[in-house]
């Protein structure tokens, strides 16, 4: 059987002294006259908590009276011993620190991947997971806790590598796409060694593959161009930018964006053709065609003024463009010479005239074929060198007339030269002509 003691001194029971009796085993402690024990709170015990408000219990002893020493608990009366009182503690705010989650998967296999984790600087207001807010980081401990690491350092197995497919050979009727494919080993932390073709697996995966395996449409059909009958009028003088669709009519500002574009169903859309008053356009710094047959004008000039039109094999639709000057602003004398010997291109007719009279490129001249020679003119005439007249100038005093309608701009009607000239100007400097 155990000692029975009286009490502990540094965490040891009372006295060294014991009574043993011969007659059995039980050890008992001396008896000592006059001593009695009562149970007395001796502080208390560590807060539960750092900050956002612990708890802490007072700590109840059992104690020799005359001395305060503390005894064991046996010597004091279960039934006398006191509840233990229970307070609040550290009850003020946290400091800032960090909060990080657990690291994620590895992003490779082999080789050296990364491992990352989100890493927060955090407050919390009162206790709870609702009640912490994200503050900057310098407000926490420095150096924060590291959000990457390096994983599977590793060398991977001998594998053929391939790179990306190309872009396809043909945008119809048959084209292929090709790619490299290499057999290379990554060693660990990513040094790539090239192998053998011999030391990887036996199925290599291929380096070509078709495409765009649909039949071309023929050029000379005619494709459906999906035209609207709209009228557009450009109100915002601060919107640089304006998109159409082929058909109608549009009015712009001077210095606008304008992309025009052409659905058109069953064909190449990047064999699209654009033309102004019927002279073929090629891409340059006054226009440019996408690749998807948009006609695009960086900056609409008063000599875009016309109708375009898209050419889809062998259909096609217009839209007529007007540039107007933008609110407070006037164009100048060279502008307006400039729209009206854009206007008088001789390589530029009507539509549907000369019936299957083919476009104009921009540096075709058929002026011999349009004009015939001017009656009295000698074949002696012919021979003599030619010599560029200058244009007549125009002259910017214009008296107005009320029972005369402004004239619209620009003018396609069948009048003489030298009134569509005026009306032009007219229109350009937003007055009306006296003839």
């Amino acid at each position: 059987m155990e000692a029975v003691r009286d009490g502990y001194n540094d965490g040891t029971y009372g006295d060294s002294v014991y009574r043993q009796y011969s007659e059995s085993a039980i050890r008992v402690a001396p008896h000592r006259t006059g001593k009695t024990y009562t149970w007395k709170m001796k502080g208390y015990t560590h807060c539960s908590a750092s900050c956002l408000g612990g708890v802490q219990e007072s700590i109840i002893m059992c104690v020799q009276e005359d001395d305060e020493k503390v005894v064991g608990p046996f010597l004091c009366s279960s039934e006398t011993r006191p509840e233990a009182l229970t307070q609040t503690c550290n009850d003020h705010p946290c400091p800032p620190r960090w909060n990080y989650s657990e690291f994620e998967g590895c992003s490779k296999p082999c080789g050296m991947g990364i491992q990352t984790r989100e890493v927060e600087c955090i407050h919390e207001v009162t206790r709870g997971g609702d009640n912490t807010v994200v503050v900057p980081d310098h407000m926490c401990p420095q150096p924060p806790p590291t959000d990457r690491q390096h994983c599977n350092i590793l060398d991977c197995p001998v594998a053929w590598h391939t790179s990306e497919w190309s872009k396809c050979s043909k945008r119809c009727g048959g084209g292929v796409k090709t790619r490299s494919v290499e057999c290379k080993q990554v060693m660990a932390q990513n040094h790539v060694v090239p192998r053998l073709p011999s030391q990887c697996p036996k199925n290599r995966p291929p380096d070509r593959r078709p495409c765009n395996t649909k039949p071309c449409p023929s050029h000379d059909q005619r494709p459906p161009i999906i035209a609207e009958n709209q009228s557009y009028v450009q109100t915002n003088p601060v919107k640089r930018k304006v998109t159409l669709k082929i058909g109608g009519s549009a009015q712009v500002f001077h210095g606008s964006q304008v992309k025009i574009k052409c659905p058109v169903k069953k064909f190449d859309r990047s064999k699209i053709q654009w033309a102004k008053d019927h002279k073929l356009i090629t891409s340059s710094k006054r226009y440019k065609i996408s690749k998807k047959g948009a006609l695009k004008i960086p900056e609409a000039g008063y000599g875009d003024t016309g109708i375009f039109t898209c050419l889809a094999g062998r259909s096609s639709a217009d839209i007529t463009i007007t540039v107007k000057a933008r609110p407070g602003e006037f164009p100048s004398s060279e502008e307006i010479e400039k729209h009206i010997s854009n206007q008088l291109d001789t390589g530029m007719t009507n539509n549907g005239e000369a019936g299957s009279r083919p476009f104009l490129l921009p540096g075709d001249d058929e002026s011999h074929e349009q004009r015939p020679a001017e009656v009295g003119t000698s074949a002696a005439t012919n021979n003599q060198p030619k010599t560029r007249q200058k244009p007549a100038q125009i002259t910017t005093t214009i008296r107005h007339d009320k029972n005369r309608p402004d004239p619209a701009w620009p003018q396609h009607h069948s009048q003489s030269t030298t009134n569509s000239h005026l009306d032009q100007v007219s229109s350009i400097r937003n007055f009306p002509l006296h003839r």
